[in-house]
């Protein structure tokens, strides 16, 4: 039996796509590919169809197998790449911290670092006679910035004394070489010295200028250096303990005292800064046109806060004149009220004066020739030391006339012209009416200074007008609280004591101000001449005594003196704090007569000697340049007080 084979061919491409999507219909056989890469795929393997088809016949299969066989496209890379997985649990970045990034502060801060700073000077003295070198102006810096978590009282909290940055800079260093006179043993030993100035010890000191400085955005610094300051003045042996424990040569350390830079004074030009122009200046022309355009809205609020305005400005005018005018007719009322109770007063004050012969008494003519009649030691100013317990004599009660004055007054240094009792028609003048009421403030005393000192300094009229207006205007306020004119002492205090005061004070602020200009000198005197009228006016010294002193005062200052001082007068410093008058006096009697002697209140160590004549002055002082003078066991210091030179100065370099 001869068998056919049928041939089957694809006539076309579409109909193997049909074939191949009926066998993945009924049951196409598995394809395995490997995995896509560039390069040649191998051919895939194709696996019969399932048991479970009805299978062709072997003729059928032999030829479908041999024509379905054809290669797959080649693709240079897969069609798609294949995404992540999805996560169904969120990442975590990083593991949450248990605390802030940033800790918070444990205070507040200021928005700005409050900065306070200060500029010192302390003495020391030393025993090198050297001024520290840059090792030791480091551990003295280090030194005084370590104090501010002493006297601060910085809470102890960690890192709180971080907080303060405290800096010190040493500006300025000055050796000094100082003297002190002692005495030791007994009078044997002073015979075995070859001279006996060697019991003058010669002390080196210098003088530090540092500035202290205080930066801080938790703490308020601005009071630290009142703070270090107190606490380095109330400290000083631990502060001098504390620099020789750091192998600084320091003895003794003395208070630190702070340094003021006063601003320069204005200066004066004699040309103006600004040159006129030779001509006019050309404004230019208005403009024709409007410079905006006007406004759509009503313009009547404006007008009605303008007339508001206006009304509230009267009304205020006439509120105030309304109240000038009350206060005149008050003080008028009240001016005429005193006068009559004057009048009165003094009506009876005269009457209770007069003798049976219509003349004063013998107690008041006795007081007023003991003021003008007696003659004292010190010519050249008319009357020595005094004090003044009358008042009656050296000053006006209640606005009441003394008998030593008239009834009509003297030109006044306050009032205009004359100031004479008239009728009532003269108060409608408003000078007469100011020229009556300041002339009952009309004081002989200080009409008498202020003679005195315009004879002796030249240019003082201004000083001593002010002075006096200062000392009325003072004492018109009530202001008695102050005790400025006692110079230091109690309320008797004695004239030669207020004068040894006085020149105490100005042979310090020359210590202090060695380089001060005339215009500072003239300010110290007229503040030294405020206090001195106020003394005289509240009847604790006499006019002649104060002029006398203002004189000793200027020739110390070196300012220009219009009459010559007596050279009488020796200033006495370095004494005990308990040296009296009387030890004084039984010390520089030998040379002479001394007609004065007074130490100054307080207990400063400071005094005053007059003798009666010029001769006694240059023995004392011929001693003093030979060897010491010795009061209460300790060698002094002497100045004779002349114009323009300080005698102690010159004499042997002490100072």
């Amino acid at each position: 039996m001869i068998t056919r084979k049928r041939k089957i061919t694809f006539r076309s491409r579409p109909n193997c796509l049909l074939f191949v999507l009926a066998l993945l219909f009924v049951g196409s056989p598995s394809i395995s590919a490997q995995d896509p890469t560039v390069g040649t795929t191998q051919a895939p393997s194709i696996s019969p169809p399932s048991s479970s088809e009805n299978p062709p016949s072997d003729a059928g299969n032999t030829t479908s197998n041999a024509s379905a066989t054809s290669s797959p496209t080649l693709t240079p890379g897969p069609s798609f790449l294949s995404s992540d997985t999805t996560s169904l649990v969120p990442t975590e970045s990083e593991i949450p911290s248990g605390a802030p990034s940033m800790t918070p502060t444990d205070q507040p801060t200021f928005d700005e670092p409050i900065v306070a700073d200060a500029r010192f000077r302390q003495k020391f003295l030393v025993g090198n006679g050297r001024i520290f070198n840059e090792n030791e102006v480091t551990i003295f810096e280090t030194l005084y910035q370590g104090y501010t978590k002493v006297f601060a009282q910085i809470p102890d909290a960690a890192g709180a004394e971080m907080k303060i940055v405290t800096t010190c800079n040493v500006d300025n260093q000055e050796a000094l070489d100082e003297h002190r006179f002692l005495r030791f043993g007994h009078e044997r030993d002073l015979h075995e010295l070859e001279n006996t100035r060697n019991l003058q010890e010669f002390v080196e000191a210098v003088n530090i200028d540092y500035t202290m400085t205080y930066t801080s955005l938790y703490f308020n610094v601005s009071s630290y250096p009142i703070l270090f300051q107190n606490w380095i003045n109330q400290n000083l042996e631990t502060v001098t303990g504390q620099m020789q424990l750091l192998q600084l040569n320091v003895t003794e350390a003395q208070t630190a005292s702070r340094l003021i830079v006063r601003t320069p004074a204005p200066t004066i030009s004699f040309m103006p800064s600004d040159v006129p122009t030779g001509r006019p200046t050309v404004t230019p022309n208005p403009s024709f046109s409007p410079t905006g355009a006007p406004s759509q809205t009503n313009s009547s609020p404006s007008s009605s806060n303008d007339n508001a305005v206006v009304v509230i400005t009267v009304s205020l005018i006439v509120g105030i004149s309304i109240v000038g005018i009350g206060l005149l007719i008050y003080c008028r009322k009240r001016r005429h009220r005193r006068g009559l109770t004057n009048q009165n007063n003094a009506t009876k004050h005269i009457h209770g004066l007069e003798g049976p012969n219509g003349g004063w008494n013998g107690s008041s003519h006795a007081k007023d020739e003991a003021y003008d009649g007696a003659e004292y030691p010190e010519k050249s100013y008319g009357s020595a030391f005094r004090k003044y317990a009358d008042p009656s004599v050296t000053r006006d009660r209640d606005g009441v006339p003394s008998p030593i004055e008239s009834r009509v007054s003297n030109q006044s240094f306050l009032s205009a012209g004359n100031s004479m009792d008239g009728d009532s028609g003269d108060e409608a003048d408003a000078t007469q009416i100011f020229a009556d009421e300041f002339d009952k403030y009309k004081d002989q005393n200080l009409e008498k200074m202020r003679a005195d000192i315009e004879g002796n300094l030249e240019g003082c009229d201004g000083m001593m007008s002010q002075a006096v207006a200062r000392a009325l205007i003072d004492e018109d306020d009530m202001n008695f609280g102050s005790t400025d004119y006692l110079w230091g002492g109690d309320a008797d205090v004695t004239g030669p004591e207020i004068e040894a005061s006085a020149l105490g004070d100005v042979m310090d602020w020359l210590k202090r101000n060695d380089k001060a200009s005339l215009e500072e000198k003239r300010a110290f005197m007229q503040d030294t001449l405020n206090r001195m009228v106020a003394s005289v006016r509240h009847g604790v010294l006499g006019p002649s005594d104060a002029s006398r002193t203002i004189h000793e005062c200027a020739a110390l200052l070196g300012l220009q003196l219009a009459a010559e001082i007596p050279v009488t007068t020796v200033v006495i410093s370095g004494m005990r704090k308990n040296v009296t008058a009387q030890d004084i006096i039984d010390t520089f009697s030998e040379f002479g007569n001394v007609s004065t002697a007074a130490v100054a209140p307080s207990e400063r160590g400071f005094g005053i000697l007059r003798f009666k004549n010029g001769d006694s002055v240059d023995a004392a002082m011929k001693k003093y340049r030979k060897e010491e003078v010795v009061v209460q066991d300790v060698g002094v210091q002497l100045k004779v007080i002349k114009p323009g030179l300080l005698e102690g100065d010159t004499s042997n370099g002490a100072h």
